[in-house]
Formats: C-alpha cells, sequence, structure tokens
C-alpha cells in the first residue's frame, strides 16, 4: 500500500508539474510584454487580479489557477533576483506601473540569501 501511494504521489506530482508549466507558458502567450520566462521583470502590485478579472471576463480560467501560476512564476530566482534590484514595476501590456520598495528589495535579498542557504545545506549533505 505505500508504494501505491508514492506511485500516485509521482504521478499527482507530474500531473501538477505539467500543470503549472502549460500556465505559465498561458501567461506568456496571453501577456508577453508582462511575462518572460527567461528575463522576468518585477510585475505591478496586484497583477493577478487584473489577470483573473480578464479571464473571467472571456471565460478562460478562475482565480485558483490564476494563482497558483503566478505563485510559480514569482517563486522563481530569477523573478526574485529581478526584484532584489529594484525599480520599476509593470503592467500586463509592459507599462510601468509602480516601483519595487526598499521593503521588497529586502525581502527579496532575504529569500536569495536563505535560497543559497538551502543550496549550500543540501550540497554538504550529498557531499557534492
Amino acid at each position: 500500500m505505500q508504494q501505491t501511494e508514492k506511485q500516485t504521489t509521482n504521478k499527482k506530482q507530474r500531473k501538477d508539474k505539467k500543470n503549472r508549466r502549460r500556465w505559465l507558458e498561458r501567461l506568456v502567450d496571453n501577456w508577453p510584454k508582462a511575462f518572460d520566462l527567461k528575463n522576468p521583470r518585477p510585475l505591478a502590485v496586484g497583477i493577478t487580479d487584473t489577470i483573473s478579472a480578464e479571464l473571467r471576463a472571456t471565460g478562460a480560467g478562475g482565480h485558483g489557477a490564476v494563482r497558483y501560476a503566478m505563485k510559480s512564476y514569482t517563486s522563481n530566482i530569477r523573478y526574485i533576483r529581478a526584484l532584489a534590484a529594484g525599480g520599476q514595476r509593470y503592467n500586463l501590456r509592459g507599462e510601468p506601473d509602480g516601483e519595487v520598495t526598499q521593503e521588497q528589495r529586502e525581502r527579496a535579498l532575504q529569500a536569495l540569501k536563505t535560497l543559497k542557504e538551502k543550496k549550500a545545506m543540501f550540497l554538504d549533505e550529498v557531499g557534492a
């Protein structure tokens, strides 16, 4: 029974990863001026609600799926680095819409530090 649970979990993880990738592609396809997976820029505050409203207006998705995709996009190390660098935030049309605050920069810098520590700890554990 334990092996069945493990297989189900792995299958679910693969399905989740596929769905996350599909939603990220959808964001990039619908709003290419805002979303760039290789070179992300800080997004405007509240952009998740804006995306949800646009998708609801066309009947093309719910808020939960958008939040799921945005969590994946904004937790990427490239995005966190963009926040840590500071500067402008951008809306769905790629236009400046606010700035990254000092507090947001500091949180991003702390997140980068934490990621670096976790990576070092993992490398120590595997003996790399």
